[in-house]
């Protein structure tokens, strides 16, 4: 893929694009826990269970005994059943205590081997984890002993051993390239060696990519964008007034604005949504509908990153992309008839109500054009790749109407383990997507996902045939805990 992926369609700013290079990250991942013990004391309980069935049984004869008991007690005659039946009910209490005092030892015992089960399972976990931390020791030696012999350095035999894991702030450096379009240019800020030339604009970078990173890490348990601690270069000050911005593959490039946009480095979802590229790489092509949904998931990467920065739930986020980014100056009449300046400002799209982020503006000869439902689709355009911006409108709602009802941080992971399964169609369409979807939460039993999702992309008219068999407003909100990335 020899195309860079923007963060501003053609249509709003003609001749900006570049295109995403290829980078492919495949990710993989098991976590497995069976346990024997856990299904032992199980039968365990199940055959308790069936002991106790047969003690209520001669309960129930023994209240038998009682009405036979007041019938007869008059009747000297029926004595002697009657002792009977007395030492027949005495057997039964003891037969009762008995069973309750193999129930308590039973229940001490599953309490034991639950407990003896979580100790060993701490145990192997932490035998697991020291065994994982002297593989990355190891391999750190290696990688080190390969940097020498490339770089024909004689090694220090002074140096301390590598750390076991490598800090995600060492994984980041900072480029100014002094507004000319030679890339990277220079290094002006980075911690490990430590380079800091006093640049405030390349700290936020700095910062603004390490949020990315900890998010990664946090949610998906990655290590940068390939999990094998690629290091990420940001480049500030690209050209003059270059209202953009791009990954090209090796580094994630920032315009400083102009006239109507403001600086690219200061919006964390832009920068989540830049490095989102990096991370779906060439599954997706950049073109159609396909593309499409390489920028929604780049969208949709990039508010998770705004929300988790900020510490923001979905249901109090404005769900826009690059909110506040343009900005339209303004003349106003102050209280004494004196000019003032006002911005009016808008975003680049809307999750909510796609093609309604900014209004028709001069400035920008144009207004979002976003399509809200599929039949809206211009399919005669085949500008910006076939439409890859505006169409990601539509599988970008399809998101918030799920995350609105089941929570962002659910329908996030679900999206991811989707993308994580289309590498074997990287040229999928909306339909092929929605059924994948619909078919997935079906398979793991997410009964009320699958429906929501139906009506969702029913809604966005992407599925025009489907039979909703439920009414919308009787859906109730599923707990996803089924919903695991397998990382």
């Amino acid at each position: 893929m020899n195309t860079l992926c923007k963060i501003i369609c053609p249509r709003i700013h003609e001749g900006r694009i570049n295109y995403l290079s290829n980078r492919k990250s495949k990710l993989d991942s098991k976590i497995t826990n069976h346990s024997l013990l856990i299904k032992s004391a199980s039968s365990e309980i199940k055959r308790l269970n069936k002991r106790k069935i047969r003690y209520e049984k001669k309960q129930r004869e023994f209240k038998d005994i009682e009405r036979i008991n007041e019938l007869i007690l008059n009747k000297t005659a029926y004595q002697l059943v009657i002792e009977k039946k007395k030492k027949k009910l005495e057997e039964v209490h003891n037969d009762l205590y008995r069973l309750k005092r193999n129930e308590k030892k039973q229940a001490n015992k599953l309490s034991n081997t639950e407990n003896n089960f979580h100790h060993s399972c701490k145990n192997i976990e932490t035998k697991i984890h020291d065994e994982i931390e002297h593989l990355k020791e190891k391999a750190g030696e290696i990688k080190d002993k390969v940097d020498e012999l490339f770089h024909r350095q004689v090694p220090d035999v002074t140096a301390s051993n590598p750390p076991k894991e490598i800090p995600l702030e060492n994984l980041i450096s900072v480029f100014n390239a002094k507004n000319k379009s030679k890339l990277p240019g220079t290094l002006i800020y980075q911690l490990n060696p430590k380079v800091d030339k006093n640049n405030i604009i390349g700290k936020q970078a700095f910062d603004n990519v390490l949020e990315v990173l900890k998010f990664w890490s946090t949610e998906l348990n990655l290590r940068s964008y390939d999990n094998k601690n690629a290091p990420i270069k940001a480049v500030i000050h690209y050209l003059n007034k270059y209202a953009n911005a791009y990954w090209d593959g090796e580094e994630i490039v920032f315009g400083d604005g102009d006239e109507i946009f403001g600086p690219f480095v200061n919006w964390e979802d832009i920068i989540g949504h830049e490095l989102g590229h990096a991370l779906i790489g060439d599954d997706l092509i950049y073109e159609g509908e396909t593309g499409a949904l390489n920028e929604s998931f780049a969208d949709i990467i990039g508010a998770m990153v705004n929300m988790y920065a900020n510490k923001i739930k979905g249901k109090d986020y404005h769900w826009l992309v690059g909110k506040d980014i343009i900005r339209i100056q303004v003349k106003i009449k102050g209280p004494n008839g004196e000019k003032t300046y006002h911005y009016n400002t808008y975003a680049l799209r809307s999750f909510k109500a796609p093609g309604t982020a900014f209004p028709y503006l001069k400035e920008l000869g144009c207004k979002d054009t976003q399509p809200a439902v599929y039949s809206q689709i211009d399919q005669s355009d085949i500008s910006d790749n076939n439409g890859v911006h505006d169409k990601s409108g539509i599988p970008n709602h399809v998101f918030w109407l799920i995350a609105d009802q089941f929570g962002e941080e659910k329908a996030f992971l679900f999206w991811y383990d989707i993308l994580k399964n289309v590498n074997t169609n990287n040229r999928i369409q909306f339909a092929e997507l929605a059924n994948l979807q619909i078919e997935t939460a079906r398979a793991r039993k997410l009964h009320d996902l699958a429906d929501a999702l139906t009506i969702a992309w029913t809604k966005v008219e992407v599925l025009t045939d489907s039979k909703i068999q439920i009414i919308e407003s009787s859906l109730e909100k599923h707990q996803l805990e089924e919903i695991l990335i397998e990382a």
